[in-house]
């Protein structure tokens, strides 16, 4: 099984955390994805969160690599933990993403998130 390397952003703003949810899916997530071939970590970090909310991250780390197993995928996944960026997030890609929500992590506790956001969070909560 071929290993997938992902980004996601997690951004936080007045102690609440910034979601995405895709049509079609009963989930929520955090901004990111795929890195491409060649691409560094935090320039694909860069590319995702520009092209799916339209912000550029400018002060961050990174997390604890974790590599969870979801949708029969094996991946490799790299949190960041935003702590500046320029520009607003708001959603660019209006085909894929139906909701942008900010919700805190008593909130996030009662939803539906997908798997990796869990042990994420759990990095610095």
């Amino acid at each position: 099984m071929k290993t997938i390397t992902i980004v996601d952003g997690i951004i936080i703003k007045d102690k609440k955390i910034l979601l995405l949810k895709k049509y079609h899916k009963d989930y929520y997530e955090f901004p990111g994805g795929k890195a491409k071939k060649g691409e560094s970590l935090s320039d694909c970090l860069k590319r995702e969160l520009k092209e799916e909310i339209g912000i550029l991250p400018t002060k961050y780390h990174v997390l604890e690599e974790l590599q969870p197993e979801f949708e029969n995928k094996n991946i490799t996944d790299h949190g960041f933990v935003i702590e500046e960026y320029e520009w607003e997030p708001e959603i660019i890609e209006k085909y894929i993403f139906e909701e942008m929500t900010w919700k805190t992590l008593e909130e996030i506790e009662k939803i539906k998130i997908a798997p990796n956001l869990k042990q994420l969070l759990r990095q610095f909560s």
